[in-house]
């Protein structure tokens, strides 16, 4: 399982609860920069990035939780 925004306060409370939980074997979380949660894979990446495929081999399950802060609605 994957979260991307991980390092943002909603992704870091959501794969902080998905490492907690028994059914859950590997969390990895994605974001542009490293961020607090224990016991996560870090891959350290723009998910804008078309690398973000080969760094996610493997992956059943995306939470994509990853967003532009900078964008602005016209």
């Amino acid at each position: 399982m994957a979260v991307t925004g991980a390092a943002g306060v909603l992704g870091e409370r959501v794969a902080a609860r998905l490492v907690a939980s028994p059914g859950v074997k590997k969390v990895l979380a994605v974001d542009d920069r490293r961020g607090e949660v224990p016991g996560v894979q870090w891959r350290i990446l723009d998910v804008r990035d078309p690398a973000v495929a080969e760094r996610l081999a493997g992956v059943d399950v995306v939470v994509h939780l990853a967003m532009d802060l900078g964008m602005r609605c016209v």
